[in-house]
């Protein structure tokens, strides 16, 4: 270490100085003797533990050389200890076997140099400190597919490294090293991308080569990786249908990645999400088209979905694809045309293409025309004739040929920005003059509950399609709205349904206006008008009241109406009585034999068709439900006489819900003498099993009707006991 000087009183000047002159000679014989610390310029680490450190010979002028000594330490600031000694001047580096196999943590290390002059032994200051590079290699588990590198500068902080150095990564792999990377110095980790090796051993090894010609190198660490990272997921640009064979065409831009050892092609069924199956895997990476002879493109669209997998993955099945697989690519699928050669054009729709990035971009429609069915031996020629936006789904095709023949259609869709294309399903129509049906007939507008209609219409089944719309007259106006709308062919009935109405208020009328492929309007059917049914109970009569409006539209009218009836929501309606359409809409249902239901009763009129509708059916027509109630009539006497003929007391009721009856009797104090829920069980008159005295006793009673209404009864009663009676 160099001498402390201490500071000087102002006192002592002349005298210390020379003092201070004779320690200055003396410290300069002494300085001659005093060699400098070698400079450590690499150290190596070998897996077996053995530590090479090499350094810098010091100059010796005066020939006073004894020794270097080599320390070490497990941390930078020590403390450290002697580990042995090279006795040569020239000697520049020392073997440390430090027993550690394999190592497991950085040593460093420090050097003194000793000198003498034959009388005094002289040590250096110690050298600068250096470090072992101490390198671990393991697996990433985040992210995974990388070998993690972590090591330690062999310079500590105190040390200043040399200018201008890097790290070098090295990589030993079946035997062979090679460098993989450069690293700035300071950088102390690394990830090493695993690509291409499947279970390999690989091993590392860091190396900082410096300007005085030798290297520091780290232990070699190593282990079994594995690529898991997956390859990039290949882009399909287009799922098309091949115009003249109908197979399904799928191709795709190939997966970027370097590893692609081939793809897997899935096909996508559903939807939120589709599942997917697996049809196919192809081991060329250079592939991207796959053509699926066993797709059904007529029934509807397809879709599919890719994957890539790398040489990693190249197990028996089931095989695990690398990477995730992509998203479903659905095609373009024409629907059936609707077409008329009454005009000349043809309505076309399909199904927009599904899978695109940024969408569609336009659809061109192809058409083409022959007059012999289309085929292998009558193929056709295709020409534009028109092009839509990406979010429009139906061409109108003007100036078809003015002749019978087939009309062959597809539909060739273009990504926005992409430029991709893909071809929808061929359809071919055949055209024809398309008959009106024979007869279109309203057969029954029907009543279904209080908020909604059900109307049949009948007509002869039709070779082409025609449009069936429902229309509805205002209630307070004179102006038809559309309702429904529907298209058909070979059928001989459609059904209608009519909701958010108030046909227990209103009565409707109904009507379906024809139309033809061309649009043009070929019938309107007769008229239809629900029935419209009220009611009232006439409680002194005991009789609920009905009327109804008359059913309208049917081709001969109504031959009678018949009156179900629905007593206290038990679910079980039936008829019970039918009347002549001639007389009136009228009818009076006697209840007085029906005194101990809970007094609900509902009602709906049937209207029956009079014979001879153009179908040869008698149809039906419900009208709406209404409900009425009979109030509880409840009689109470108003004295009982015990021993005597009326010697319990209790009321008479009907029309209740006798589930909710209570009877509470209470003396003239407030106390409850009896209480029951049990419409038969009376009051007979006893308390504790003894007659009670004479006298007037309070009565409580309360029961609900058939809407659930509860009705309260109190009153007097008084309690005579007859003579002899105890």
């Amino acid at each position: 270490m160099p001498p402390v000087t201490p500071k000087l009183s102002k006192y002592f000047t002349y005298p210390l100085l020379i003092i201070g002159l004779a320690i200055g000679a003396l410290s300069s014989k002494m300085a001659a003797q005093q060699l400098q610390p070698p400079v450590i310029t690499c150290i190596t680490l070998d897996n077996n533990g053995d530590v090479q450190i090499n350094w810098t010979p010091v100059a010796d002028p005066g020939g006073n050389f004894t020794q270097y000594e080599v320390f070490s330490s497990a941390n930078t600031g020590g403390p450290f200890a002697s580990i042995g000694t090279v006795n040569a001047l020239m000697g520049n580096f020392f073997i440390h076997n430090t027993g550690v196999t394999p190592p497991t943590a950085p040593i460093y290390y420090q050097i003194i140099t000793h000198s003498t002059d034959g009388t005094t032994n002289y040590t250096s200051d110690p050298s600068l400190v250096v470090g072992t590079i101490f390198l671990t290699a393991f697996p990433s588990t985040n992210p995974l597919g990388y070998a993690n590198l972590n090591w330690n500068s062999p310079y500590p902080v105190n040390t200043p490294p040399p200018a201008g150095i890097q790290y070098e990564v090295w990589m030993e792999k079946a035997g062979s090293w090679s460098m993989i990377q450069t690293l700035p110095f300071g950088v102390t980790s690394w990830l090493y991308e695993i690509v291409e090796m499947c279970d390999e051993q690989l091993n590392f090894q860091i190396r900082l080569p410096i300007p005085a010609g030798c290297q520091h190198t780290s232990n070699i660490p190593g282990g079994i990786f594995r690529d898991i990272i997956a390859p990039d997921i290949p882009l399909i640009s287009s799922v098309s249908i091949d115009p003249i064979t109908g197979d399904a065409v799928v191709t795709w831009e190939p997966s970027s990645a370097p590893d692609t050892h081939g793809y897997i092609l899935y096909k996508c069924t559903g939807n939120d999400p589709p599942t997917t199956t697996l049809i196919a895997t192809i081991n060329d990476p250079t592939q991207t088209q796959y053509i699926d002879l066993v797709a059904n493109t007529i029934i509807g669209p397809v879709q599919y979905a890719i994957a890539a997998f790398d040489s990693c993955y190249m197990l028996t099945p089931p095989m695990v694809p690398a990477s995730p697989i992509g998203p479903c690519n659905k095609s373009i699928f024409q629907n059936p045309p609707l077409y008329t050669n009454c005009n000349e054009f043809i309505s076309l729709s399909w199904q927009p293409y599904d899978g695109w990035e940024f969408g569609v971009d336009t659809y061109t429609i192809y058409h083409g025309f022959t007059a012999m069915p289309p085929g292998p031996g009558n193929p056709v020629t295709y020409t534009p004739v028109g092009t839509v936006g990406g979010n429009v789904t139906s061409f109108i095709h003007h100036g078809i040929p003015q002749q019978d023949g087939y009309n062959s259609y597809y539909i060739e869709g273009t990504a926005s920005q992409t430029g991709y294309t893909a071809l929808s399903n061929t359809r071919n129509i055949f055209v024809t003059y398309p008959l009106a049906p024979a007869f279109v007939y309203l057969a029954s507008a029907s009543v279904i509950n209080n908020d909604s209609t059900k109307v049949t219409v009948e007509m002869t089944p039709t070779a082409f399609p025609h449009e069936y719309r429902l229309q509805r007259l205002g209630v307070n106006s004179n102006e038809w709205m559309d309702i429904d709308v529907q298209s058909a062919a070979a059928t001989a009935q459609i059904e209608f349904y009519d909701k958010g109405l108030a046909c227990d208020v209103f009565s409707y009328s109904y009507r379906v206006i024809v139309r033809n492929g061309c649009g043009a309007i070929v019938d309107t059917t007769n008229l239809g008008t629900t029935i419209l049914t009220d009611g009232v109970a006439n409680k002194e009569m005991l009789r609920n009241l009905l009327e109804w409006s008359a059913y309208e539209g049917w081709q001969n009218g109504v031959a009678t109406y018949r009156i179900y009836r629905e007593i206290d929501d038990n679910g079980i309606e039936e008829m019970i009585a039918e009347v002549n359409s001639s007389s009136n809409r009228y009818y009076e249902d006697d209840v007085s034999q029906m005194l101990f239901t809970e007094g609900k009763f509902c009602y709906r009129i049937e209207g029956v068709e009079a014979p001879g509708s153009p179908s040869s059916i008698d149809h039906t027509a419900f009208s709406n439900e209404v409900c009425v109630n009979q109030d509880p009539v409840i009689w109470i006497p108003n004295t009982i006489l015990i021993g005597g003929h009326n010697n319990t007391f209790r009321p008479i009721i009907s029309f209740a819900n006798f589930d909710t009856y209570r009877m509470v009797i209470f003396s003239r104090w407030g106390d409850i003498i009896y209480d029951t829920v049990d419409i038969n069980a009376p009051w007979d008159g006893t308390l504790n099993g003894k007659t009670v005295q004479e006298g007037a006793y309070v009565y409580f009673i309360t029961i609900k009707d058939g809407l659930g209404r509860a009705i309260e009864k109190r009153g007097y009663l008084n309690l005579l006991v007859h003579k002899g009676v105890e």
